[in-house]
């Protein structure tokens, strides 16, 4: 059953698991409003038994088009090792500057296997929020 708040990384993979093909790597994210409910949630990449290929801009495109607050990212891992990668480090370490610049919250990045998941937020590899030096943001 999936909760109407994406509110910790349990619920993110109740939320995103009944959505995955297990047999190839998917992407899904899941654009949520200020109160962490799901806007959208969408596949947005399919690729192979052990990769696939992605750009950021197509994330924030959903992203911005659903006038999400925030986001969070999931994608499968065939194998059934929810281990990162380091390709998975680099690219979320992408995202996220990337959603800072845009001040579009990247919440947390999950792998999944049917069962069992691993939060990026949890490893501490989500770094850290925007830092601001002003009291204007800037």
């Amino acid at each position: 059953m999936n909760t109407p708040f994406l509110l910790n990384s349990l619920d993110a993979f109740r939320h995103f698991s009944p959505q995955f093909n297990w047999n190839q790597e998917e992407v899904h994210v899941a654009a949520l409003n200020a109160a962490s409910a799901p806007i959208a949630t969408k596949l947005m990449f399919r690729g192979t038994v052990d990769f696939c290929l992605f750009h950021p801009r197509d994330i924030f495109r959903f992203v911005i088009q659903s006038n999400a607050s925030s986001f969070i990212m999931a994608h499968n891992h065939p194998s059934g090792d929810p281990t990162p990668s380091k390709p998975d480090i680099a690219m979320t370490k992408k995202l996220k500057q990337a959603a800072n610049l845009l001040q579009i919250e990247f919440i947390d990045h999950l792998i999944l296997t049917p069962y069992s998941y691993v939060s990026f937020k949890e490893l501490g590899l989500m770094g850290h929020g925007r830092k601001r030096t002003h009291a204007n943001g800037f």
